[in-house]
């Protein structure tokens, strides 16, 4: 589970490794450090004091296979014809996990989880936060 401690531990563990590596492995580095920070401000101006997946981090390592969506997962997806949300669980098969992410502009903090993508009916995209699934 991440912590906004536990975030604050990745930035600090982020800047002192960002001291010895070169120069493509630093710039990596610091945006990690930089999205933990702005990720454990989220949590704190949210009152979230603890999550398995939170924007860019996440302890999910789904494989292209299958897991289940659960009911009432909020939908998004390609097409005219994509439920808002789900009306019963079901299981679908993982084409992508796309990473989360965190921007912080200085005044708003915006965050979006890892969200997990299939192909849906009559061959259009759907996908859902990582949340809203679970491995069978």
């Amino acid at each position: 589970m991440f912590t906004p401690d536990s975030l604050l531990q990745i930035a600090v563990d982020a800047e002192i490794a960002a001291q010895t590596e070169d120069c493509d492995q630093r710039w990596s580095l610091m945006r990690r450090r930089d999205a933990a920070l702005a990720t454990a401000a989220w949590m704190e101006r949210n009152g979230v004091t603890e999550a398995a997946n939170i924007g860019p981090f996440g302890n999910i390592a789904l494989p292209s296979g299958k897991v289940r969506v659960r009911k009432g997962a909020p939908l998004r997806g390609t097409g005219n014809h994509v439920p808002e949300t789900t009306g019963t669980s079901y299981v679908i098969k993982v084409v992508s996990v796309d990473e989360g992410y965190v921007f912080d502009d200085g005044r708003t903090i915006t965050l979006r989880n890892q969200t997990v993508h299939w192909a849906g009916r009559g061959g259009y995209w759907r996908w859902t936060d990582v949340t809203n699934v679970e491995r069978i």
